[in-house]
């Protein structure tokens, strides 16, 4: 006799913050797909969608009263809104902490109250990158403004006992919003349809996944499969000039990457050299693999 074995999958309401971010946008389709109830919330940029939306500040001062306020209790919160100018955060240190870290303990004060899991989602530059293979033990010390904001971020939703913080560095999209900048992969298929090379800095470490590898993660935080709340998503690949070779394969390209230098400047500063992650509680991700999911996610390349 066959036996067809069915996997059930508990049905959640997820909010997600941030949802017209390159990251919220994926996710968000990447829940639906997987049969979650999505609704968004974003501050600025507004793109036609199916999802139910509603326009949310990100100040402190505003924050709280508009989640309360919101038509909808959530099971599951991902927290994808954040303040992501790495250079203009120097100068604009203020706004950068209200959104990235005063911010977040509103969002904890919301889901305590609604008793939803909480989900932050962090960088790679909260480390300074001297040594690289950074694992959920390793201590933080953040570079630049940016890296500080979202480090400390992290603490009151590490200290929420449904909180969740993954630190990750991001790859590419299945599906791409035109008004965010590249990511490191159409970056590369830029420079390959324009016929320029993509100089990759041969004295950088880096560790990229894509937004369904981090749903992996997120997947088994909300099946209760795993409960560390400390989590390093990561790629089994840490060389960029590598990396650049893994996208030139998975894409069908040649000769579009070369070997680039990161000289020590005001770029540099506050961003660190060795930015690979590794984890105690995660397996890295087939860089490979998710570049060819990727590949496979686009009809056409946009820029």
């Amino acid at each position: 006799m066959k036996i067809d074995y069915i996997t059930f999958v508990k049905i959640m309401k997820i909010l997600i913050t941030g949802i017209f971010g390159q990251i919220g946008w994926n996710l968000a389709h990447i829940a639906r797909i997987n049969g979650h109830h999505v609704v968004g919330t974003y501050h600025t940029h507004l793109v036609e969608s199916s999802f139910r939306v509603h326009r949310l500040g990100l100040m402190p001062e505003n924050l709280e009263t508009g989640l309360l306020s919101l038509p909808f209790v959530p099971d599951a919160i991902l927290h994808c809104a954040a303040y992501t100018n790495v250079d203009k955060a120097e100068s604009e240190k203020p706004k950068a902490m209200d959104i990235n870290a005063r911010s977040s303990n509103f969002m904890v004060s919301y889901a305590r109250k609604i008793g939803a899991k909480l989900i932050y989602l962090s960088t790679d530059y909260v480390f300074d990158g001297q040594v690289g293979g950074y694992n959920e033990l390793s201590i933080p010390s953040p570079r630049g403004v940016y890296g500080l904001s979202k480090l400390l971020g992290e603490a009151p939703v590490l200290a929420y006992e449904q909180g969740f913080v993954l630190r990750f560095t991001p790859l590419g999209h299945g599906i791409r919003l035109p008004h965010h900048p590249l990511s490191l992969m159409d970056w590369v298929l830029k420079c390959a349809r324009d016929g320029k090379k993509a100089p990759m800095f041969f004295n950088r470490t880096s560790s990229p996944v894509s937004s369904q590898d981090l749903w992996e993660v997120i997947s088994e935080i909300l099946s209760d499969k795993q409960n560390q709340p400390l989590l390093h998503v990561h790629s089994d690949i840490k060389d960029l000039m590598q990396i650049g070779r893994e996208i030139e394969r998975a894409f069908g390209l040649c000769h579009t990457t070369t070997y680039g230098f990161l000289s020590h400047n005001s770029y540099s500063k506050i961003r660190p050299f060795k930015a690979h992650l590794s984890s105690n509680f995660t397996q890295p991700a087939s860089l490979l693999k998710s570049l060819e999911k990727l590949r496979q996610q686009r009809k056409s390349y946009e820029f």
